[in-house]
This record gives structure tokens, sequence and C-alpha cells, in this order.
């Protein structure tokens, strides 16, 4: 009797055992970047290897030239410039022979945790676990898989002799990652996908002395889809070859619009401007896009502020991250700006949106991962980009906390080398709080800006034959207009100093205050341009000779850039019964 009890009480003590050890297995929560428990060798054009280690000089070029590729070798688009560099220490690692086995790939005592010698391109955690459609039968032993954050590396190893705990690291294969966590923001990408690109890309790389009569008046073109629809005013137009820009490509901005739905922008005197209208000129863009033909390229970017979440959401100002209803608030300004949000999302137009400091908490909802921080461009194979475009509101905390706190936000958020294990998208957030969360912004957004002068312009005829209202630092020292044009140079520069890139001007939006700001136009190993495309919120005017203004109007603007010439246009609703009105319908 007292046997089958001792036996009843060990087999009560091994079911409440088991039940603790499930209750935890499946109570507790992974960080997201670590719950996946296997890892999967993806298609042949998303991997590469296995390549023998230590890694020789034709290991290291293929596995270089793919992860240049952005982990695609089905295209040539040149895609992570800094890949070469920021690897360079890994793969010197992997070329050491008496590197190469387990004892220093993991942390002392812990099989499942990386070296501190690895820490700085991988996450910490190790998986075994390897699905391999090609292979009869798992490897053995199992290989040592780890993540960057975009790829997966994958180390196969072997015994050095029998009952050896220590095993012998002998192959790499790096497959790209299949899915990708909202930290991963430190990838570079431009349409990576467009297969007439790449044609063309080789057609420059091949003839890169394009000369400009060869080339179609695309300007012209697009003036006269922009006549369609709206008086023309011409704000700024800067032509020179020291933008860097020519050839076939036409870039296409549209600046902060700040959307809200009917019912809530009636509670603000400012809201966005001439919807009617912006409807129309987005359509007007999506048929010019589809209309210019295999030759030509034209890309099309937002540049942040596309909603307005601090206004949207009343209880916003309430707490330091958004609501937990903020997909429901985006949902109802999607609906209520259907025609628009239709049409800037469609895939025919493929906007590349830009997070803003008034959007930044999209990133959190499903269908807006894909919106970035920045884009560089051009960015092709043997063509190293010569501008960047971001919202600009980063540039206020470049100006205020330089040297240290910006700058590491700004090689994090924006550089090429990005380490995706240590990007924390909510610190830009809590930068962009401090230095812009305190207006409820009720009355206005941005201080109201005059334009110098405006260019009516009826036809192509009307546009001046040279640079027109540029502003140049030199003359302008201690006038606002110049705003952010150092900042936007300062932070070029610390991103070429990275990279070998001559970044020759920067495209931007945020101040509402649309201009062409010039450095050093005279100098051309310092020249550098600010192009500030404006908005769709408050009021633009011009200042007249004896200091009055006129001509004020809703800020309706969109920066055009090709071949060298770029330019800021005004535009102002045609049909009189149309709601020229600030907020617009």
């Amino acid at each position: 009797m007292r046997l089958k009890k001792l036996s009843l009480l060990k087999g009560g003590f091994l079911l409440f055992a088991v039940g603790i050890i499930l209750f935890h297995s499946g109570c507790t929560k992974l960080n997201p970047t670590y719950n996946i428990s296997f890892v999967t060798v993806r298609e042949a054009d998303s991997r590469v290897g296995p390549v023998t280690l230590p890694l020789n000089a034709e290991g290291r070029e293929a596995v270089l030239s793919f992860l240049e590729r952005g982990g695609d070798l089905s295209i040539d688009d040149y895609v992570d410039a800094g890949a070469r560099q920021y690897y360079k220490g890994l793969f010197d690692l992997l070329s050491d022979e008496c590197f190469l086995c387990t004892n220093s790939f993991r942390k002392s005592g812990r099989m499942d945790t990386i070296s501190p010698d690895l820490e700085p391109w991988f996450h910490k955690s190790i998986i075994y676990q390897l699905i391999d459609a090609r292979l009869e039968k798992p490897p053995a032993p199992s290989p040592l898989c780890v993540t960057d954050g975009q790829y997966w590396w994958i180390f196969y190893m072997e015994k050095v002799k029998p009952c050896s705990k220590n095993l012998k690291i002998i192959k790499l294969l790096v497959t790209t990652a299949p899915s990708k966590t909202l930290q991963h923001y430190g990838k570079i990408k431009e349409d990576k996908k467009d297969q007439e690109e790449k044609k063309y890309v080789k057609h420059v790389c091949k003839q890169p002395g394009i000369k400009t009569g060869d080339l179609p008046d695309m300007h012209q073109k697009f003036f006269n889809r922009l006549n369609e629809i709206a008086e023309v005013y011409l704000v700024a137009r800067l032509k020179t070859d020291k933008l860097g820009f020519s050839g076939r490509d036409m870039r296409i901005f549209i600046p902060d619009i700040h959307l809200l739905d009917r019912e809530r922008e009636k509670a603000y005197k400012y809201h966005s401007n001439c919807y009617d209208l912006l409807v129309e000129l987005v359509g007007k863009i999506k048929k010019f896009k589809h209309n210019t033909g295999k030759d030509n390229k034209v890309t099309v970017y937002q540049l942040g502020d596309f909603f307005d979440l601090w206004r949207e959401i009343p209880v916003y100002w309430g707490k330091k991250k958004a609501d937990l209803e903020l997909q429901s608030y985006v949902e109802k300004m999607e609906e209520d700006r259907s025609e628009l949000y239709t049409l800037m999302r469609s895939p025919e137009l493929d906007v590349q949106f830009i997070l803003g400091n008034h959007d930044f908490d999209i990133h959190n909802i499903e269908n807006y991962v894909n919106d970035e921080l920045y884009y560089y461009f051009p960015i092709r194979k043997n063509l190293c980009p010569v501008a960047f475009t971001i919202h600009g509101d980063i540039l206020d905390s470049f100006e205020a906390d330089m040297p240290e706190t910006i700058k590491h936000l700004a090689v994090h958020y924006f550089g090429p080398f990005t380490k995706g294990h240590t990007i924390d998208v909510e610190g830009l957030r809590d930068l962009q709080m401090r230095n812009h969360g305190k207006n409820r912004y009720e009355d206005g957004i941005q201080p109201q800006r005059y334009f110098r002068a405006l260019r009516a312009m009826k036809s192509n005829d009307d546009l001046p034959k040279g640079n027109f209202n540029v502003i140049y630092v030199k003359d302008n020292k201690n006038s606002d207009d110049i705003r952010f044009g150092k900042e936007a140079k300062a932070f070029a520069k610390m991103i070429d100093d990275e990279t070998g890139w001559k970044l020759n001007f920067a495209v931007i939006g945020h101040t509402h205050h649309a201009r062409i700001v010039v450095d050093n136009i005279d100098d051309p190993p310092g020249f550098f341009a600010l192009i500030d495309c404006g908005a769709w919120i408050q009021k633009c005017g011009v200042e007249q000779k004896d200091g009055t203004f006129k001509d004020e109007m809703p800020s309706a603007q969109i920066g055009v850039i090709y071949n060298n010439d770029a330019r800021v246009y005004q535009l102002k609703p045609r049909d009189p019964d149309s709601p020229t009105r600030v907020g617009g319908r």
C-alpha cells in the first residue's frame, strides 16, 4: 500500500512538472525579432553559397555581390552601396582559419548565444534547426544559423576529431530572410524589381555621356499636364550640371499634405488645401508616368506627413505613444479621402512614401510597413547616388544636438551602414516629440512664408532662361530663408565621409516653405543645394518691393527634377467654382 502511494506521488509530481513546463512554453512571450524556431533556405535567386571557409577572394566576392544586390540575384541594380565596408571586419574573421571553430562563434558556456566577436553584425540568438528542401536528410552536425536582420547566415560544421565538442566551421550559405521586422529600416531600396530599369541601366553604363539634345523635353511634357488642371506659377528653378543628375530619370515630389478626416478637420483653421485639385494632379501624374515610354523613368515621392496623426487623434497628446486604436483612425481617413488614397497607393503609380513627424507612427500598421525614412537616388549599378530625400524634421535636431546625439541617430536611421539589430525606431519618435510635440497645432503648423517672387507660366515659353528665385547662402547668411541649408549639407558630408559618395543635393518637405537654397555655386567641390518642395497646407504669398504682400493663396506645391534642372511649382485651381480657400473641400 505504501509503495502504491509512493508511485502515485511520483506520478503526480511528474505530471505537475510537465504542466509547469507546458504552461511556461505557452505563455512565454518571445521578442518578435527572435520568434523563428527554424531557418529555411530560400530559392536560388535569394541565396548564395555554400562557399568554402576560410573565405578566399572568389568566395568573398560571391557573397559581397549577393549582399550588394540586396539579396536578390535576379536584378542588376546597385542596391547596398555600403555592404563592402560594413561587412569587411566579418569577412576578415571568416578568412582566418584559426577563428573558424565553434568556440569562436558561441559565447562561452552558451550554445544559443553568439560570441562577442560577432555581435557587431549578428543578433545574439543562434538557431540550429535548418530546413533545406534540396537535401534528402538534414545535415549533421546541425548548422549554426544567425541573422543580421536582413539575411540568415548558415554556417556548416564538421567534427575535428571523434567526440570533440569543438567543431570546425567549413562552409557558409547566406539567404534572404523570408520576413523582416519593423526594426530593419537600414535597408536601401529603390524600385528594385523594375525590369525595364535594368535594360536602361545597362544602356547608361555603356553610354554615360548622354547629350542633352538627345533627351526628350520631359519638363515641357509635364508642364503641359499641370497646365491642363491649374494656373501654374514657378516658385524657383535651379539648372546646373553641378546637380549631377542627368539622363532620362524624372523625379516628382509631392510634399506635406496633412490629411484629416472631414469631421476632424473642422477643429482646425488649417488643413489640406485644394483637395479636388490634388486628386486631379495625382491622376495626371499617374497617366503621365504610364505614357512616358520604356526609355524614360518617372519616380514619384511623397515627402511625409501624408496623414496628420498628431491632430487626427484627440487623445494623442496625452500619451508618449500613439493611441491603441491608431488603425481605426487611419482607416477613417482612408475612407473619407478614398479618391486620393486609392490613387496614391496604386501599384501603377508606385509612390515612394517617406515617414514624416506627423505620421511617423503609421509604420506600426501592416499596410504601411514599406514606408521609409529616406531614399538615396539614383542607386544603380556603377552609378553612385548624388542626392537624398528625407522629410526634413531630422534637420531640426541636427542643428540643435550636433555632434553626438544626432550624429548617432543620423547614421543609424539614414546611413547606408545601419545595423538592423541596433535600430530603435522609438528613439527617433522620442526625438521628434521633444522637438515638435509641445504645440497642438490648432492655428498653424509652420510659420507663414512668403516668396520673393512668383513667375506665372501660361506656357513653357514663360520659363526664365536661367536660375530663378534661388537663395544663395553667401548673400543671406543671417536670413531664415536658408534654414536647413547648412544642416542638410553637413548631414550629406557625414554620409559622404563614410561612403565615398558625393551627395550634391537634398530634397525635403516639412518646413512648408517652398524654395531652393544653394551653397557655394562657384565652388564645385563645396557645391550643395537644398530643394524644399513646400506643402499642401496653409498659405503662401509674394513679397512686393514696397514690403507688402499680394496674391495670397493656398499652398499647393510640387517639386520636379529632370536632367540637372530642378523646379518647384505652385498650383492654383482654374475653375472659379473650385474651393480655393485654405482647406479645400
